[in-house]
């Protein structure tokens, strides 16, 4: 029986928030609200959800702390973040913590799905990687080339969204 995929969205913006949830119930089975990132750790224990959406700028922790907190529990869950006017530090700063897209706002539907989209791809392609990796009992030449793939794909993304 395939688990339950779950979605952590944390936006303090309530309207954009609803928004990204009408969009995004459609492509996970839970959705968790958060408009700050003290109750989105809190979900994140309970919830244990499988992807994230954070947006950067949000009052008291930021994005790139909750992120921050989460890797520094050895909490690989994928995050993309979203911002308005991010600074390159920022971006910097979260693809050193290995978020799997940043999009800009405001941002079309197509944009958000696009990047949904690739971050369950990624997921899955790691999953099945991680498979292989226990069944040969070692690093794969496919798992090296997806990290550099991964890395490059990122790196582009950071460039790309920098402009």
């Amino acid at each position: 029986m395939e688990s339950k995929r779950k979605l952590l969205i944390v936006e303090d913006d309530i309207d954009l928030l609803e928004v990204l949830y009408e969009i995004l119930t459609k492509h996970f089975d839970v959705v968790i609200k958060a408009t700050d990132a003290i109750s989105a750790y809190i979900a994140l224990q309970d919830e244990k959800p499988d992807f994230i959406i954070a947006d950067i700028k949000m009052p008291g922790m930021d994005g790139i702390e909750f992120i921050s907190k989460i890797r520094s529990e050895g909490l690989a869950i994928p995050v993309i973040i979203c911002s308005a006017s991010p600074s390159a530090e920022d971006l910097k700063k979260a693809m050193s913590l290995g978020i799997s897209d940043f999009v800009e706002k405001p941002f079309t539907i197509e944009a958000i799905e696009t990047a949904v989209f690739r971050m369950i791809e990624i997921r899955k392609k790691s999953s099945d990687v991680q498979k292989l990796k226990i069944l040969h009992g070692n690093e794969s030449k496919e798992e090296k080339k997806q990290e550099r793939i991964t890395s490059m794909f990122q790196a582009a993304n950071a460039v790309r969204n920098s402009k």
